[in-house]
């Protein structure tokens, strides 16, 4: 087993935080039977034992200490090599010289030349200063501990507990540090000295464990902090890979900003040391070399620490020596060639406080923790630790503001956070999935509770390094001072280390770790004596660190930190827009907004809903709107949504979505969309596109598109598009959208409504419910949804909604809504909005959308698209959809959706909606939405949109917009939603989904978008689009997303998806309609496609346009930069 071995000084030498990333402790796991397997060549009861050093057996005599009952032998300073001394001073480990007398291993050896720091003054615990180190250059020595035989008597021996109590062999190694270990010169000097030495010490180990009783071929070595990232190193390295089975990495990591250096650095670094301390990198080799075996370690060190470039930053880290390291440690660990083990990592809750508080909280006493009032102070840290990039700082904020409540107190959490997540969580994650990828199994824990001899301020939790006493048993040892809850604990702890060592899995009081997985990521944390299985340690802020990391080499500050791409990645991902094609394809598509051309393309854009056009082409076309007249057309039109103006017109108008403001107006306004819940709310419901369900839920529901399965469940099923298959069906099939062939099919291609046609078809054209012909065809013609058929087909054919009938077939079938049944049959049904009655049925329902009213009624009113006037009226207008022309226009106009017939012909049509019947039919049909009753009918339902009471009622209700009056009410306006007022009332007013009350009525309700309060309220709340202000507030705009500021607020602002932010709120962003939720909501919700999962799903998931992949299509590797952001 493995740690950091100033950890074993540490504890001995009362706790010297400084230092403590330094070392490596290195522990042989024992043999099978212990006391049967030992061979020893000297006198056992002498406490000597004889390993094999070349050329001849040497021997070390060594102490006995009793620990808990179990006497424990110890051997300190065995040479491993010979001392780095006059002229091996900066070379490579070499042998040690062999003796023949019996060493006296029972005095502790020098620790290697390091820093000594300077005191914590700003702490009372006297635990936190440094007393006077026994260091030397001379210091390349390892010490052993093994158990022996157990008694009943007991004696104190720190570092011997684990040893007791678990009976193993724990071997410690000292290796060069800092400038002696890692100075380098290129062409002068080889480097890495300190990695070297590890791994001479690891072959001497491997060479003599039989002697000490081990076995060579289980032995597994552990590190804390730089000890941590050097086990990694040498999981990857090809000179030590095969020196050990396993390995225990705790709070470090080889991908640790820290833990590697570029090579120029640290070769200008030594030679500019070496200048400054008066030897001349110019002169001759000899010359150089002599001079710098002139110099104190002590100014080396000193002189080494003056570089400090930023908060981070160490003077010197390891490098690519050709030996060691033939590249970074992301790429050797991207490769084939490492070693493929189990890997245990572990880290504290509380990584980032230390060097937090030493490094941004330097005006203040932290002996109690800091209230961090100073708002720009704290904006600056964060600043730092981002490395100065502002987008980076905002990103921070967003991110782990919402971890915490909004106050000062947080600031000091946020700084925990972000300086552990950085330095040792977020590294070492990165690390367990990428070497998850490559074949290892990796166990991961978090400890979350730390014993009360820590000697670090209460208030700072688990700090760095808080493990070390916990798994050497200290609190075992008698006058440990530590309560029996944590001495069990310490228990468990070395039970779990030894466990892993032993077969290669954590066990934590009979509890079996889970194993760190690529989907879940499971990880234990534990938690005073318990281990409780979780999932995604830090996800999210690691997502935006990792991103980070990989962009860093190549960002400048105007590069965008929301890009989402990597050069090494098979496949490039757009998170909203699914899938762009992997390297081999040579076609760009997007599933939504259809094919962006291939490589060969000069240029393609997407502006949400761009351009989409090479420069030769004079048209350009959105996929999904339809088509965007060519460069010489003066008028743009969008087929789906009416016509936006010429050039010329002002203003342009979206029928559906509500006005985009002239010119000069910068307001644009949209419509609908659901709700997200208060922060108490635990469930979060979409009214248009259904609920997803609670935490504790595991199945998410969504009303309109169905139910994706709970995690069990193998199959999806979307209650619109059909079925997406199980994992083993190779068909996948979209109800609505046709069939996405099987793997055999040579070629399907949907571009939303875009080509649909195999090799062997010639070509099938949607312009967005365009044109459709093949070339043999001569023309089918779709009136956005009307008929498609040839003059000689007897069969029409509804693209969209499936067939009608062939004429003589008598039934007409809908493939999406239903069957309308046969002329015979009496009830006509449709399979989404619900059933129309029978003729004989005197109730009328709607299933989706407004009344047509009885003979009696003079007025008919459409609840959703306006009022359709009274008889006596001569213009009859939809406020939505345009005007239907009055008593003397022969045509009555559908602006939308096609023509109404003129009198004289029998039967009217409408073009999307299907046929409403001649003037002698009884019954009104709405061939998409339903039947219209009999006249005859007394009462006409909504089931989506409320009821419309019989005529006994006097009171009309619409549950989703309110209330319509009474008929005494002389007139009601919807002007897609705008004023409602009768001549008695003062004013109703929608701003935009805003007001609607009488001054008597005391609580104004939205259906859709939440409740607005009541008079004793003080705040008004729209659950979508955040809070309208309290009545002391006095102006709120909302452009939906324009800007939203009263007078005493300074200013928030939608740049278009762009930012949200109070005084309070650090930052919201939104990346591309970006992320809504609140500090304590731990999921993230896209208002307008869906949600993005919570931590704990497996997979993100957009309601409306399916789904982007699990984690491992997002992980992003690789520099990139600007031009390809």
């Amino acid at each position: 087993m493995l740690c950091n071995s100033n950890c074993i000084n540490a504890i001995q030498h009362k706790t010297r935080r400084f230092k403590r990333d330094s070392f490596t402790w290195i522990s042989v796991h024992d043999l099978q039977d212990r006391q049967s397997s030992r061979k020893l060549t000297g006198r056992e009861n002498g406490h000597h034992f004889s390993p094999t050093v070349s050329p001849a057996l040497c021997k070390v005599s060594g102490t006995v200490r009793q620990v808990d009952g179990v006497e424990v032998e110890i051997f300190y300073g065995i040479p491993y090599s010979h001392p780095p001394l006059g002229m091996y001073r900066f070379g490579l480990s070499s042998p040690a010289t062999p003796w023949s007398d019996v060493l006296n291993g029972t005095i502790k050896p020098p620790s290697c030349w390091q820093p000594t720091g300077q005191p914590a003054t700003r702490f009372e615990n006297s635990d936190l200063t440094e007393d006077d180190l026994n260091i030397s250059e001379d210091c390349l020595y390892l010490n052993i501990w093994r158990p022996k035989k157990r008694t009943e008597a007991k004696r104190e021996e720190e570092g011997a507990g684990i040893v007791a109590f678990e009976d193993v062999i724990l071997v410690t190694i000292a290796y060069r540090l800092g400038a002696l270990g890692f100075m380098f010169v290129e062409n002068q000097m080889q480097g890495n000295a300190g990695i070297f030495d590890q791994t001479f010490a690891l072959d001497w180990l491997k060479r003599n464990a039989r002697n000490l009783g081990g076995e060579p071929s289980d032995i597994t070595i552990m590190g804390e902090g730089a000890g941590a990232a050097s086990v990694g190193f040498h999981l990857l390295a090809p000179v030590s890979r095969n020196l050990f089975s396993k390995a225990i990495m705790q709070s470090g990591s080889p991908l640790a900003p820290w833990a590697f250096m570029d090579s120029g650095k640290a070769s200008n670094r030594t030679v500019t040391v070496a200048e400054n301390l008066g030897c001349n990198s110019s002169e001759s080799l000899m010359t150089f070399w002599n001079c710098m075996r002139t110099i104190s370690a002590e100014n080396f060190t000193s002189e080494f620490m003056k570089f400090k470039e930023s908060w981070n930053d160490l003077p010197l880290a390891p490098i690519i020596d050709n030996w060691h390291f033939k590249a970074h440690a992301r790429k050797m660990l991207q490769s084939a060639e490492i070693k493929v083990t189990k890997v245990l990592v572990g880290l504290d809750k509380n990584e980032g406080i230390e060097k937090a508080a030493l490094e941004f909280m330097q005006n203040y006493n932290i002996q109690k923790k800091p209230k961090l009032k100073n708002r720009k102070e704290f904006r600056d840290s964060i600043l730092e630790i981002a490395d100065g990039y502002e987008y980076l700082q905002k990103s921070l904020l967003g991110v782990y503001w919402r971890e915490q409540p909004r106050n000062t107190n947080a600031r000091v959490e946020i700084l925990d956070n972000a300086v552990g997540d950085s330095l040792y969580k977020c590294p070492a994650l990165d690390f367990a999935h990428e070497y998850t990828k490559r074949g290892g199994q990796v166990y991961l824990y978090s400890l979350e509770d730390s014993i009360s001899t820590n000697p670090w301020p209460k208030w700072m939790g688990v700090t760095h390094g808080s493990e070390i006493k916990v798994e050497l048993g200290v609190p075992m040892l008698p006058n440990s001072g530590n309560t029996n809850p944590e001495k069990v604990l310490s228990q468990k702890f070395m039970e779990l280390l030894v466990s892993f060592a032993d077969n290669g899995v954590p066990n934590f009081g009979g509890r079996v770790f889970p194993m760190f997985d690529l989907v879940n990521e499971k990880y234990t944390r534990i938690s005073g004596n318990q281990a409780i299985t979780a999932r995604r340690l830090r996800r999210r802020a690691c997502d935006l660190w990792l991103l980070y990391e990989e962009l860093r080499a190549r960002l400048t500050a105007t590069c965008p930190a929301t890009t989402i791409v990597k050069r090494e990645q098979e496949e490039w991902t757009l998170i909203l827009y699914r899938t762009i094609a992997t390297r081999e394809q040579e076609e760009w598509t997007h599933a939504l907004y259809g094919t962006i051309a291939t490589r060969e393309q000069e240029e393609c854009t997407l502006a949400l809903y761009g351009t989409i056009a090479t420069r030769e082409q004079k048209e350009w076309t959105f996929a999904l709107y339809g088509t965007i007249a060519t460069r010489e057309q003066k008028e743009w039109t969008f087929a789906l949504y009416r016509t936006i103006a010429t050039r010329e017109q002002e203003e342009w108008n979206f029928a559906l979505y509500g006005t985009i403001a002239t010119r000069e107006q910068k307001e644009w306004t949209f419509a609908l969309y659901g709700t997200i819940a208060t922060r108490e709310q635990e469930e979060w419901t979409f009214a248009l596109y259904g609920t997803i369900a609670t935490r504790e839920q595991k199945e998410w529901t969504f009303a309109l598109y169905g139910t994706i399965a709970t995690r069990e469940q193998e199959e999806w099923t979307f209650a619109l598009y059909g079925t997406i298959a199980t994992r083993e069906q190779m068909v996948w099939t979209f109800a609505l959208y046709g069939t996405i062939a099987t793997r055999e099919q040579e070629e399907w291609t949907f571009a939303l409504y875009g080509t649909i046609a195999t090799r062997e078809q010639k070509e099938w054209t949607f312009a967005l419910y365009g044109t459709i012909a093949t070339r043999e065809q001569e023309e089918w013609t779709f009136e956005l949804y009307g008929t498609i058929a040839t003059r000689e087909q007897k069969e029409w054919t509804f693209a969209l909604y499936g067939t009608i009938a062939t004429r003589e077939q008598k039934e007409w079938t809908f493939a999406l809504y239903g069957t309308i049944a046969t002329r015979e049959q009496k009830e006509w049904t449709f399979a989404l909005y619900r059933t129309i009655a029978t003729r004989e049925q005197e109730e009328w329902t709607f299933a989706l959308y407004g009344t047509i009213a009885t003979r009696e009624q003079k007025e008919w009113t459409f609840a959703l698209y306006g009022t359709i006037a009274t008889r006596e009226q001569e213009e009859w207008t939809f406020a939505l959809y345009g005007t239907i022309a009055t008593r003397e226009q022969k045509e009555w106009t559908f602006a939308l959706y096609g023509t109404i017939a003129t009198r004289e012909q029998e039967e009217w049509t409408f073009a999307l909606y299907g046929t409403i019947a001649t003037r002698e039919q009884m019954v009104w049909t709405f061939a998409l939405y339903g039947t219209i009753a009999t006249r005859e009918q007394e009462e006409w339902t909504f089931a989506l949109y409320g009821t419309i009471a019989t005529r006994k009622q006097k009171e009309w209700t619409f549950a989703l917009y309110g209330t319509i009056a009474t008929r005494e009410q002389e007139e009601w306006t919807f002007a897609l939603y705008g004023t409602i007022a009768t001549r008695e009332q003062k004013e109703w007013t929608f701003e935009l989904y805003g007001t609607i009350a009488t001054r008597e009525q005391k609580e104004w309700t939205f259906a859709l978008y939440g409740t607005i309060a009541t008079r004793e309220q003080k705040e008004w709340t729209f659950a979508l689009y955040g809070t309208i202000a309290t009545r002391e507030q006095e102006e709120w705009t909302f452009a939906l997303y324009g800007t939203i500021a009263t007078r005493e607020q300074k200013e928030w602002t939608f740049a278009l998806y762009g930012t949200i932010a109070t005084r309070e709120q650090e930052e919201w962003t939104f990346e591309l309609y970006g992320t809504i939720a609140t500090r304590e909501q731990k999921e993230w919700t896209f208002a307008l496609y869906g949600t993005i999962a919570t931590r704990e799903q497996e997979e993100w998931t957009f309601a409306l346009y399916g789904t982007i992949a699990t984690r491992e299509q997002n992980r992003r590797n690789g520099p990139l930069n600007c031009t390809e952001l």
